[in-house]
């Protein structure tokens, strides 16, 4: 189970920065009792009796979500190649799902419905205006113009996709 209960502490204490290990020690354990408050004020003693253990982590950095987006993307783009359709994205795209994608309070909970919501409905529309009769690949480009997704046939190929 995970919880952003006291996501705004650990935000907090991130944009104060550490210079010496000792003191990044002593403001871990600061946040940490900040957040225990938290956690009680929230959740009734019974529940959290039957914890394990409650382990605080980090938000995500830019690049950290940037791969998250990239190991999603290439989940879908697996999916797709057993459908002979390949999917070409720009770098600029990646940044702009990750934008998308990230959310303060939720982190990168949202990224899989943005690549839903932003490429893959828009994708299946394209693909239902043409008759498919070919097991053909197809390939479609994905970029970003003017704050938007364009996705575009690049070509078709005679060869089939091995996955």
């Amino acid at each position: 189970m995970t919880s952003n209960l006291g996501t705004e502490v650990i935000r907090e204490y991130q944009n104060l920065g550490f210079s010496k290990e000792t003191a990044a020690e002593g403001k871990f354990r600061n946040v940490e009792e900040k957040i225990t408050k938290i956690l009680r004020e929230n959740f009734r003693p019974e529940f959290l009796n039957r914890l394990d253990e409650i382990i605080i982590f980090n938000a995500l950095s830019k690049d950290e979500l940037k791969r998250i987006v990239a190991i999603q993307l290439e989940r879908v783009k697996e999916r797709l190649a057993r459908q002979n359709i390949q999917l070409k994205m720009t770098p600029k795209t990646n940044e702009y799902l990750a934008a998308r994608g990230f959310d303060p309070v939720y982190g990168a909970r949202p990224l899989k419905r943005v690549i839903q919501r932003l490429i893959l409905d828009p994708l299946a529309l394209e693909l239902l205006k043409r008759p498919r009769q070919s097991k053909n690949m197809l390939v479609f480009s994905v970029d970003i113009v003017n704050e938007t997704v364009r996705i575009k046939e690049v070509k078709k190929t005679p060869e089939k996709v091995k996955v």
